[in-house]
């Protein structure tokens, strides 16, 4: 499942919804970092920010599959990798993986996509990663 947020309004809605969540609930630190993405990253109207609640097992095309883009469509940099340090107490959305987030251009439709995104460590290890 993933969540496209468009604008501030949209995440105060899930951060009020978050505590309700139970085993889903999201780390605050990832929410705090999507804040920061909305506020100071976003471009334009048509930018927004998607975030993925299952691990993703390869990270850029893993997270093309899930948006249906393809390799041909999008700009990115290699060195566009961004971790989210979520520090705090455990729970599920913590247990075992890494948040981070890409920005990823689409330059025919003149709009940028934010994704946010966790990995199993296991598979982040595997891959060569952390």
């Amino acid at each position: 499942m993933q969540i496209k947020i468009f604008n501030q309004n949209q995440l105060s809605i899930l951060r009020n919804i978050n505590p309700l969540l139970k085993e889903y609930k999201i780390p605050r630190m990832v929410l705090h970092e999507i804040g920061y993405i909305l506020e100071f990253k976003k471009a334009s109207n048509k930018d927004y920010v998607t975030l993925f609640w299952e691990p993703l097992k390869n990270d850029l095309i893993d997270i093309l599959d899930r948006l249906h883009l393809y390799l041909e469509e999008v700009e990115y940099s290699e060195n566009n990798f961004h971790t989210i340090e979520v520090k705090g107490k455990k729970h599920p959305m913590k247990k075992k993986r890494i948040w981070s987030w890409y920005d990823i251009s689409i330059p025919t439709e003149e709009r940028t996509v934010f994704v946010v995104y966790s990995m199993n460590k296991k598979d982040l290890k595997r891959k060569g990663g952390f």
